[in-house]
């Protein structure tokens, strides 16, 4: 009587099995976590527009005007365990417009506080009408900010200019680059060296030629 043997892999072929799994995994992680890390930015960018849509109601519903950057009164809906409750910010007016306060984090950062700030001169005490951009297609309305995850983090004010220490390498969080909203509510993502300190990016009123 013929009695059946059931084949099993040598020891070889297993380990050209297994590292055939290697160099394929070595191959396609890579690709995996950059298309993550592609994901998370096209996330924030979509964020960031719409936070532009909810700035322009809240403009509408205000005389034209955009809000407060910080109003240095407490009672604000945000602030950390570390920090407690933040003065009530631009943050704080725009949310109802939003729809969800996840629009407000960065899905690359822990979601502690808000991570966009606005551009101060569009805003600081006193918010100005998107009107006064003289130039909507080259004037920075929103930047992507520092997010404190920490005690001993300085609690930044949600406002940005070129100035701002607080504008550091933690902020290109996108591939060395971050994510700029606009005025005319296009979003880029722009490096360092595009948003330094007297750019005249920032500039709402840009000079006559």
């Amino acid at each position: 009587m013929l009695t059946s043997r059931r084949a099993a892999f040598t020891l070889v072929e297993l380990l050209v099995v297994i590292g055939i799994i290697a160099v394929l995994a070595g191959i396609l992680f890579p690709v995996f976590a950059h298309a993550r890390a592609r994901g998370r930015q096209t996330h924030c960018a979509a964020n960031m527009r719409q936070i532009h849509t909810a700035l322009v109601a809240y403009s509408e519903d205000h005389g034209g005007l955009l809000p407060q950057a910080t109003t240095k009164c407490p009672g604000g809906e945000f602030g950390t365990q570390w920090q407690g409750q933040m003065d009530i910010v631009w943050w704080d007016f725009v949310l109802p417009y939003l729809g969800s306060p996840k629009i407000l984090y960065c899905p690359s950062v822990r979601p502690t506080l808000p991570a966009y700030l606005i551009n101060s001169q569009f805003s600081f005490l006193e918010g100005r009408a998107p009107d006064d951009c003289t130039d909507p297609t080259s004037t920075v309305l929103l930047v992507e900010g520092r997010v404190p995850d920490g005690p001993g983090y300085v609690l930044y004010v949600p406002i940005a200019t070129g100035s701002d220490p607080q504008f550091d390498g933690a902020c290109f969080r996108h591939s060395g680059k971050m994510n700029v909203c606009f005025a005319d509510g296009h979003v880029k993502l722009l490096g360092p060296e595009s948003l330094v300190q007297g750019s005249p990016l920032w500039e709402v009123e840009k000079p006559l030629e």
